[in-house]
């Protein structure tokens, strides 16, 4: 509890604005009675089953690639296109017709803008009585204080309620059942127009870039410090390459293949597995863990193709725990910033297995 909130903190510092990141969707967040949820679960395994299909029997990385990336982009539109459209049911009956949300709203609004002139034509009348009767000032401040006491202020023989009182109905007035029920219908139609701004503004903020670029670099020295100790141990995995279809075109599409796993890869898979899930399947930390795993599982159907079952479930391990980080970066910090860190780790990745086709080092040996 303590390091969450020297961790809330520290994230309040960078102005970014979590409210970007919480999604307003019909119905959500979602429970296990909900088919939603259980769609969604099923589709948290489709990445595995993609791969296992395209690469362990069709022998294809570009196409597993292709199917994934596609899945995890089109997927998140379509249900957000569905949910953001929906109304709610149970909203549809004689307590939310539109005469009771109009008639409501307009006592609302009067009442609001009455205690408002009230309040400014006692301002009023207190600066003007004040230059009449500089005098009077202690005199007149102990009226005043009378009148907050006694909760009444006197405007053209009429009383009214002083400024203090006005403020409590106000507080009073939001804790009515009805005035809620109102602004959440509202707020309903609002936030729906407004979920695709939230998410793109969520990606805008220069304190989370900038920590995105530190941990960029972070990841990227300490990931060439493990490759440059640990490269002689690294199994050289270019016929398992060629096998499996990365090696099989042109010299042109392997250098695009390392681009776009470099920068494209980190922001779908962030989108899916650290923006759009915890928005809609669950943000608990059970939900998280549920999520991180499935993350991590479709990780080691592909390393299971090129290292055994022990280095590919350590390795696994390492993916769950890098997961359950960008997790928190994202909750933090923000989605850039994970998308950043993200970068770090498959960038490290690229730089391994193009060296082995490449050379960029050659002093750097493997282990045939």
């Amino acid at each position: 509890m303590f390091i969450d909130n020297i961790i809330d903190y520290c994230s309040s510092r960078l102005n970014y604005n979590k409210r970007y990141m919480k999604w307003d969707l019909v119905n959500h967040p979602l429970t296990s009675k909900d088919k939603r949820f259980w769609f969604l679960l099923i589709m948290m395994t489709v990445p595995t089953i993609e791969m296992a299909i395209f690469i362990h029997v069709m022998r294809n990385i570009y196409i597993a690639i292709v199917a994934f990336h596609v899945t995890i982009i089109l997927v998140p539109i379509i249900y957000l296109f569905i949910n953001s459209k929906l109304i709610d049911s149970s909203l549809d009956n004689s307590r939310y017709n539109q005469n009771y949300r109009n008639e409501n709203y307009d006592l609302i609004v009067n009442k609001f803008n009455k205690t408002t002139l009230i309040s400014n034509s006692a301002n009023s009348s207190s600066k003007q009585n004040n230059k009449n009767n500089k005098n009077k000032k202690i005199n007149n401040n102990d009226n005043n204080d009378n009148n907050l006491k006694n909760d009444n202020i006197s405007i053209g023989g009429k009383k009214y309620k002083s400024n203090l009182a006005i403020y409590d109905d106000i507080d009073n007035i939001n804790d009515t059942d009805y005035l809620i029920d109102i602004y959440s219908k509202q707020d309903q139609f609002n936030l729906r127009m407004s979920l695709p701004t939230k998410i793109f503004k969520s990606l805008f903020s220069l304190p989370q870039f900038i920590i995105g670029l530190i941990i960029l670099v972070i990841s990227l020295s300490f990931g060439s410090l493990f490759y440059y100790l640990f490269s002689d141990f690294i199994p050289n995995t270019i016929t398992k390459l060629t096998q499996y279809g990365l090696l099989n075109y042109s010299f042109n599409m392997e250098y695009i293949f390392y681009i776009y796993f470099s920068i494209v890869n980190p922001i779908i898979e962030e989108w899916w597995w650290r923006c759009f899930l915890p928005n809609t399947f669950g943000s608990s930390k059970l939900h998280k863990v549920v999520i991180t795993t499935f993350y991590a599982l479709y990780h080691f159907t592909v390393l299971i193709i090129f290292y055994n079952v022990y280095i590919s479930s350590l390795a696994t391990l390492i993916v769950f725990i890098g997961g359950w980080l960008f997790v928190y970066i994202t909750k933090y910090v923000g989605p850039l910033a994970s998308i950043l860190a993200h970068c770090g780790a498959d960038i490290i990745i690229v730089f391994i297995i193009s060296n082995m086709t490449l050379n960029w080092f050659p002093y750097l040996h493997y282990n045939y």
